[in-house]
């Protein structure tokens, strides 16, 4: 998609208290727009939240969030092998659905953005914990070979040979 820059910009007045996402991109065969952006404000004496969006200007045939265009892509994409037409209304899900004017779900996108924002040397060095670790837990214990502990004096037998 040629993303060349994301900015989490914070809101903090007198009235509201919030987060603008904006990301900008390089020219592409999808959509018009250089920037794109998602702003959620919360009104500091009632708690009420305010969303505005960029409404995406798509290229014709080619929104990814318009199920009819993404299966003409596709099956344009994948000559020779057929897929099952599915008439169902799914809603479309993923990143461009985020700006639908009818989601207002920061959690999907805003939640990793502020956290990567807030943090972002914890993030590329690597030294984040995953709360929601779907592939097994990291045991400490596991890893035995480094243990100060249990190096010193574990293994009589290779000092003897050092004495020999």
């Amino acid at each position: 998609m040629n993303l060349n820059e994301v900015d989490v910009q914070e809101i903090d007045d007198d009235e509201f208290q919030g987060h603008k996402y904006v990301f900008r991109f390089a020219p592409n065969a999808y959509f018009e727009d250089k920037e794109i952006f998602k702003e959620f404000k919360y009104n500091k004496n009632s708690g009420d939240l305010i969303v505005h969006q960029t409404p995406i200007k798509w290229k014709p045939g080619q929104n990814l969030c318009d199920k009819g265009d993404v299966s003409k892509m596709l099956s344009g994409k994948q000559a020779g092998k057929k897929r099952p037409n599915d008439d169902t209304d799914e809603e479309t899900s993923g990143f461009f659905a985020w700006f639908d004017e009818d989601n207002e779900d920061e959690e999907f996108i805003g939640q990793p953005m502020k956290e990567i924002w807030e943090e972002p040397v914890k993030y590329f060095a690597g030294d984040v914990e995953d709360e929601d670790d779907d592939y097994g837990e990291y045991d400490e214990d596991e890893d035995d070979d480094d243990d100060p502990e249990e190096l010193d004096g574990e293994d009589d037998e290779g000092d003897d040979d050092d004495e020999e």
